[in-house]
């Protein structure tokens, strides 16, 4: 499907798949190395031992470990993957999830998430801060510190002051119609509005609000019970 934007470079180009596959093609990968300071290679921080649930190590983060790529290098890892690029040394957690086969003989590349993939090429192509080399924002995870016992939450939940958290509470599809509680501040609208006959609606997974982060459930592998489940995308945190 052909796609145009409001906004960025020449705000209202029509990208069809050909102008895509070209500037991925020729300005993307046949551009300057976004990894270059690094010879190349992508720099990943992890030190998991081989072993447990893949032959490799999982590529995860370790608790408290962050990581930063620019959009372009993120760009750059999408579009590698999607032509077969691999990791060496391990399997690296995109390839894992997106070439695993179901039962039914699906995978997930030939499906909804592949279609994602590209029209997230889509909007790196049309990115105004990518346009000359540019490297554009800087996208960062975090993986949390290992996790406190629930006893331990319990015990500092019966003290601790929330008064001055700044909490705000979206009714999101709970049957209340997206009624305020008394004492509660609301999500604006541009983060919780109700889904529709046609529509989902905006919860926190929407994003887009000013300085918003938003933190995925607390699984330790992503992907979760999606992997090697699903080839298309549903309403679930981890299709999303």
């Amino acid at each position: 499907k052909d796609v145009a934007f409001s906004e960025g470079s020449a705000g209202g180009r029509l990208w069809t798949q050909a102008a895509v596959v070209q500037w991925v093609q020729h300005e993307l990968l046949g551009g300057l190395d976004p990894f270059a300071a690094h010879n190349g290679m992508v720099p990943v921080p992890f030190s998991a031992k081989a072993g447990g649930k893949f032959p490799t190590p999982e590529d995860q983060l370790d608790p408290g470990q962050w990581v930063g790529y620019s959009r372009r290098q993120l760009c750059f890892i999408v579009a590698k993957s999607l032509v077969g690029s691999k990791t060496a040394g391990y399997d690296n957690g995109l390839a894992r999830f997106m070439l695993k086969r179901t039962s039914g003989g699906c995978a997930p590349v030939q499906g909804d998430f592949g279609r994602a993939w590209w029209g997230f090429l889509v909007t790196c192509a049309a990115d105004p801060m990518l346009q000359a080399g540019g490297q554009g924002p800087l996208l960062l995870a975090a993986q949390a510190l290992p996790p406190p016992s629930v006893a331990t939450v319990r015990a500092q939940g019966r003290t601790a002051p929330i008064a001055g958290a700044g909490l705000r509470l979206c009714r999101y599809d709970d049957g209340s119609g997206g009624a305020a509680l008394p004492g509660i501040d609301a999500v604006p609208v541009e983060g919780c509005t109700q889904p529709s006959d046609t529509a989902p609606g905006r919860d926190f997974m929407t994003g887009g609000l000013m300085g918003q982060a938003v933190q995925d459930i607390s699984a330790k592998f992503l992907g979760g019970y999606i992997y090697g489940n699903v080839c298309d995308i549903g309403g679930g945190q981890d299709e999303r």
